[in-house]
């Protein structure tokens, strides 16, 4: 259903609208829905921060750590009152990256350039995707467009054209207890991962977690199974 289609059948625009940043879905909201707040996705901005900053930091895994811990920083920061800071706040983001000892000329410096050139776009579109600046927005918790495009993405799986309404319904009611699931199985991977915090490594694990092969999901759980079972 296209935006045009969504005023017509339901008589109103969203209040807030959240999406990827897409340059022609911007378009559309600012022509069809005038009044509605458009949000960005804090989850895709930060795949696009790590797209544009991360190759300056390769070689260096912790000045990474913490300038990617200083993007969610900015970003998750609700306090309106700090509006006024924000520009000085994102200055020492850009003053880490152009401040690297970086040749200008070499294709790393280029990148950098690059990076700075996105930066401060992503400045400009601040009032957009900074909490300090959403926050009084009500999303019901929602900051990214996650959740939509899982159940897309369900939808696309288990929908089809010819699909009864009772059909839908049953498909919805399922995928629902499956999220449920997932959920508690989430739920319990953590608390045995904290029962294992809170014990010492069995030797069997500790032998399994030097075998390359596994993930550090399978090395995780079997951590604590082991934590549970000793």
């Amino acid at each position: 259903m296209g935006f045009s289609a969504f005023l017509e059948t339901f008589k109103v625009a969203p209040r807030v609208i959240i999406t990827d940043g897409d340059v022609a879905i911007a378009i559309a909201i600012s022509a069809v829905f005038p009044s509605s707040r458009h949000v960005l996705c804090v989850y895709h901005l930060s795949l696009n921060f790590k797209t544009h900053i991360y190759p300056l930091f390769a070689n260096d895994p912790e000045a990474w750590k913490k300038w990617s811990g200083y993007f969610w920083k900015l970003a998750k920061e609700t306090d309106e009152l700090s509006r006024d800071t924000f520009d000085a706040d994102f200055d020492v983001l850009v003053a880490a990256v152009a401040d690297l000892d970086i040749d200008p000329d070499s294709e790393k410096g280029k990148k950098r350039e690059s990076a700075l050139t996105w930066l401060d776009s992503l400045r400009a579109r601040c009032e957009r995707w900074a909490y300090r600046f959403t926050w009084r927005e009500l999303t019901l918790g929602a900051n990214s467009s996650q959740r939509a495009e899982a159940l897309h993405s369900a939808l696309k799986r288990g929908t089809r054209a010819s699909m009864l309404l009772v059909e839908l319904v049953v498909f919805l009611t399922n995928y629902h207890t499956m999220k449920e699931l997932t959920t508690e199985l989430k739920t319990r991977r953590k608390e045995l991962l904290q029962a294992y915090n809170g014990s010492s490594t069995l030797p069997a694990v500790t032998k399994v977690e030097k075998w390359s092969k596994l993930t550090p999901y399978c090395i995780d759980l079997l951590r604590a199974q082991g934590a549970r079972a000793s």
